[in-house]
């Protein structure tokens, strides 16, 4: 048994020294761009290195549509390609990274709790997930998830349903995520990057039929 518990009202074990919980790494923002041949929609690139046997999590939040066009691994570098639906376009975003990393680094919190092997599991200065609920998302479809009107949301990036088509546009309609007073939803919206030189029989297809997106609280970090 751990030295300390913290329970909540359920009188489910919140925090001892097993916890581990996904931390704030970096809160930034992005303006969506239409190079690379976009003509609609936008585009906007995040690259980032991560911990050695970890993997970083990537959430949005934006008063337009957006979704994940393409995401690569190499080593511990990690990259995601961000689309936007045309109104987004020249328009920014707020980005936040998370990850759990190796070793919880001290915020010299009020609270800290540490393990039996005086490692540090908890510090209560650090900003961590909290998870506000979840939002279902299928192809050619809007769903809504209420949430409490003033607060501050996000969405964790993952492969969202999108249908395509090739010609010499790429077309792709992606079921994406906005964030609005006093829900989050899921809606489609059309991306186009011109310059593919594809020839008879033309390409199409439908990726992903459905998907569900995590969302988190943001509000105050």
């Amino acid at each position: 048994m751990a030295s300390i518990e913290i329970f909540g009202q359920d009188g489910h074990v919140l925090i001892d020294q097993n916890y581990k919980n996904l931390i704030l790494l970096e809160k930034f923002k992005g303006s969506f761009d239409g190079g690379g041949g976009v003509v609609r929609g936008g585009t906007y690139t995040v690259s980032r290195s991560a911990y050695p046997g970890t993997t970083p999590v990537l959430a949005i939040s934006s008063t337009f549509l957006t979704a994940l066009r393409r995401f690569t691994r190499n080593g511990n570098d990690y990259t995601w390609v961000i689309a936007c639906e045309a109104a987004g376009r020249l328009s920014s975003a707020d980005f936040y990274i998370f990850n759990v990393p190796n070793a919880i680094p001290s915020a010299d919190g009020i609270l800290q709790i540490f393990n039996s092997g005086g490692e540090l599991v908890f510090d209560s200065s650090l900003d961590y997930c909290k998870v506000q609920g979840m939002l279902s998302a299928s192809t050619g479809q809007s769903n809504t998830l209420a949430v409490p009107v003033g607060g501050e949301y996000a969405y964790v990036v993952t492969i969202p349903p999108y249908i395509y088509s090739v010609t010499n546009f790429l077309i792709m309609n992606f079921t994406g995520v906005v964030m609005q007073s006093g829900s989050v939803r899921s809606a489609s919206f059309d991306y186009s990057v011109q310059g593919y030189p594809a020839q008879p029989p033309f390409l199409s297809g439908r990726i992903n039929w459905a998907a569900k997106f995590l969302i988190i609280d943001v509000a105050n970090i």
